[in-house]
């Protein structure tokens, strides 16, 4: 099953007259550049697939979270690019809420890391449980890490700190048509400078060559001064660019150099909080906690 990391509704924005996006990647350090449609890349063959359990439930974080997720965000995206004024529902708030979450990770280099924390997590709990009654002898759950690493992936999406944060943010779409270039998105599109308490803490994110979505404390980007469009462009561009570890893509190929320049020249994100590794200390010792989110929607049941 196609797992799309970056989902084709969310690349369908940079589609050009050809029905295809310019798909940029990085190859064994070389970047090749190549028109894709936008559900032929993005995604990695059963990339949330939980191992070690029946075939019926292990795409179940597809099914079940990812999909809803996407077809819930789909028609924020649409009305967001449609400049529909209408005030957003908590559940429409939410549904997009999510979906910026999610894009921070659900890329498949975070689901490798969670499943390795896991398997690092479950040793540290077997060592505690044979110090405390040594003879003891511990039957592995081959399942277990796999399992643990599709519940956490759900639930720092479903996060109860950052969720509420970013749903009660000022939202705004930028139209920056103005520009002399476009704007570009890849596989690390979220560009967020400063953590979520700081009072002067943004979030953008592109959602198409020539609008850019952001979140903010305060409404001080709810519109750009004439001739700041290019500008504004260029500041995002390099912060989505410098953030990619594989994949860039866009309209075209023109600003090819510029992605070879700076393409994945930043340190990768940290994938959990001191809190979400606690959370992950627990699940490894079979410790269950609720943490639903109480703004999330009810339709998302991805957990095992």
């Amino acid at each position: 099953m196609k797992h799309h990391f970056s989902p084709e509704f969310y690349l369908s924005g940079w589609v050009g007259r050809d029905g295809q996006l310019c798909c940029i990647r990085k190859v064994h350090g070389k970047i090749v550049a190549k028109r894709r449609a936008p559900g032929g890349t993005g995604y990695v063959h059963d990339g949330y697939k939980t191992d070690h359990i029946p075939e019926a439930d292990a795409h179940r974080v597809e099914t079940a979270f990812m999909s809803p997720l996407d077809n819930d965000a789909a028609r924020e995206l649409r009305r967001m690019l449609a400049g529909d004024p209408r005030i957003r529902t908590s559940e429409e708030r939410s549904a997009w809420t999510r979906f910026v979450i999610s894009l921070l990770f659900r890329h498949p280099a975070a689901v490798e890391t969670l499943k390795a924390h896991f398997g690092e997590m479950h040793g540290i709990a077997v060592e505690g449980v044979q110090a405390e009654n040594p003879g003891t002898v511990i039957t592995l759950d081959p399942a277990y890490t796999s399992i643990a690493a599709s519940n956490m992936l759900t639930d720092i999406i479903d996060n109860t700190r950052v969720g509420p944060t970013i749903f009660d943010m000022k939202w705004v779409v930028v139209d920056v048509t103005a520009s002399k270039i476009p704007l570009m998105t890849s596989d690390r599109p979220v560009v967020m400078p400063l953590g979520l308490g700081h009072p002067d803490c943004h979030i953008a994110l592109p959602i198409s060559p020539t609008k850019l979505f952001i979140a903010a404390h305060t409404d001080r980007f709810k519109q750009l001064r004439p001739g700041q469009e290019t500008a504004v462009v260029k500041a995002i561009n390099k912060a989505v660019v410098v953030q990619a570890q594989e994949y860039v893509w866009a309209l075209d190929d023109s600003q090819l150099a510029f992605i070879e320049k700076h393409m994945g020249t930043a340190p990768e994100r940290a994938l959990m909080t001191d809190e979400q590794r606690q959370q992950a200390i627990d699940a490894a010792r079979g410790i269950k906690t609720s943490r639903r989110a109480p703004w999330a929607s009810h339709r998302m049941e991805g957990r095992f």
